[in-house]
């Protein structure tokens, strides 16, 4: 392939893989801010 041009099913998994990490994300955040201990 040549350029920048991506078949339309690399496209799909990309997003697909890009969201999964954004989850995984949030979830690393909520999971270290549960176990942060509370400020007052």
């Amino acid at each position: 392939m040549a350029g920048n041009q991506q078949r339309p099913d690399c496209k799909r998994i990309n997003d697909v893989l890009s969201r999964v990490g954004d989850r995984r994300s949030v979830l690393v955040v909520i999971s270290l801010a549960s176990m942060a201990p509370a400020v007052q």
